[in-house]
């Protein structure tokens, strides 16, 4: 499969597939190619992380970061997170005139 990093748009929220996307099948696409793409539009968009259902991919992926912090997840499973919680901002480049501020754990402590 190949992606195009110009073919990547951010969807309409009405647009999200609401269910679970398919798992990430690195036989069928190249990784590091989708990682960069990922990152360079995420960049683009002034956008701390990017899933790539939000693009429109159909695939269990995402990256997150600034600057040369940076981390591509595929096919991500929570085995377990923090119980404590706090009060933080949040934003999204799907709905970009919304921001909130809602408690959220403070850590996603071990993410398989």
């Amino acid at each position: 499969m190949i992606i195009k990093k110009s073919e990547l748009k951010i969807l309409p929220a009405d647009e999200l597939n609401q269910g679970f996307a398919s798992k990430f099948n690195f036989d069928e696409v190249d990784a590091s190619m989708l990682t960069n793409i990922m990152f360079d539009r995420m960049s683009e968009m002034g956008g701390a992380a990017l899933s790539a259902p939000q693009v429109g991919l159909d695939m269990c992926m995402f990256v997150m970061g600034v600057d040369h912090a940076r981390v591509e997840v595929f096919n991500p499973t929570v085995l377990s997170y923090s119980k404590e919680e706090t009060l933080m901002n949040e934003g999204s480049l799907t709905f970009r005139h919304f921001s909130n501020s809602k408690k959220t754990s403070i850590c996603y402590s071990r993410i398989l």
